[in-house]
């Protein structure tokens, strides 16, 4: 009887502490992703944890990286030029380097963005350079990805197009 008596109290506590403890939960899913947002630049967005920002005021431009620095993804605010952004497109395209260019459109943020991809040859190692651009409040938001050609199209799909999802502008 003092076995029995034993046994309920031992196995009775350890249930107690199991539901009070919770020793063998599992802890939530970390942060996949962390926030960016500036009122002045006028947009917010999600980008990896892991990566880094950094702001250049001066250039009032944005660079989001990972840690080798190889994908990238830099945003540029500036002034609208009142010409056609598909031109405008074209001119930074020419000014990095692009060579293999191909024209399209995509929507996100709430608007639409005319894009350019291409290739550039960058301390002797090949790249997929993507530009997209649209004025928005009188300013002009170029946003340039890049990431190795070989990594591009894995970087596009967990990373790029994961950014464009959460891109907003500021109100």
């Amino acid at each position: 009887m003092l076995v029995v008596l034993l046994c309920l109290v031992v196995f009775g506590g350890l249930g107690i502490w199991i539901i009070l403890v919770q020793p063998f939960s599992v802890p939530g899913i970390t942060q996949p992703q962390q926030s960016f947002s500036n009122n002045q630049l006028g947009f917010s967005l999600l980008y990896p944890s892991g990566w880094q920002s950094q702001i250049d005021k001066g250039k009032a431009t944005v660079h989001f990286y990972d840690s080798s620095h190889t994908a990238q993804v830099n945003i540029v605010v500036e002034a609208a030029p009142g010409g056609d952004t598909g031109t405008y497109l074209q001119q930074k395209a020419n000014q990095l380097g692009l060579t293999g260019t191909k024209n399209s459109s995509t929507s996100f943020g709430e608007t639409s963005w005319q894009r350019i991809q291409g290739n550039v040859l960058l301390k002797g190692a090949s790249y997929t350079e993507t530009l997209v651009t649209t004025t928005h409040k009188n300013s002009m938001y170029t946003i340039m990805l890049l990431a190795p050609q070989t990594t591009y199209e894995q970087e596009d799909q967990i990373v790029f197009s994961k950014m464009f999802a959460s891109f907003h502008f500021s109100a």
